[in-house]
């Protein structure tokens, strides 16, 4: 029997519009099937916009992390919880920001035989791009939405976890 490992969806709703919202959660659902988890990353003002988007998308089950006003809690929330259900059996992650800053935490996670997916929009960091197995793109259709990044560094088999 196979065994589908499990996947989360991270979203730094500070940094992508909500107007993405429903097509970053469509194309994970479509490419990599239902997440097991989705949540949400920012202040109160960039996640009312979101709430309202994936409501009239009608998707829901996604969990919201309120933080604080304070530069870069919500990056540090998202990564800090990356980490946390790495530890719990996650190896799948896929994080929707164009932020460059996520590109050591997809490496590290890919440091662990993780598989991590990127999506954002053509303004994405190029570091974050390059840092992912696959960046998938949203937005305006100009080009290919997806980009393949060679995998060569991790093979095999998600390590097992020690706890």
């Amino acid at each position: 029997m196979v065994t589908q490992h499990r996947l989360a969806l991270l979203i730094d709703a500070e940094n992508i519009s909500h107007r993405w919202g429903p097509e970053i959660y469509r194309r994970i659902v479509r490419t990599q099937g239902k997440p097991n988890i989705c949540r949400l990353y920012g202040k109160a003002r960039h996640l009312d916009g979101w709430n309202k988007e994936l409501e009239k998308a009608h998707i829901a089950g996604y969990e919201i992390r309120l933080v604080r006003s304070q530069n870069n809690n919500a990056d540090m929330t998202l990564a800090m919880d990356a980490i946390e259900l790495y530890r719990d059996g996650f190896v799948r992650f896929a994080i929707a920001s164009m932020d460059g800053d996520f590109a050591c935490l997809a490496n590290r996670l890919r440091s662990s035989r993780c598989i991590v997916f990127g999506l954002g929009t053509r303004k994405a960091s190029h570091t974050l791009r390059a840092s992912v197995n696959q960046y998938m793109y949203v937005g305006p259709k100009t080009e290919s939405n997806v980009i393949k990044i060679p995998t060569q560094r991790f093979k095999g088999q998600p390590l097992e976890l020690q706890h």
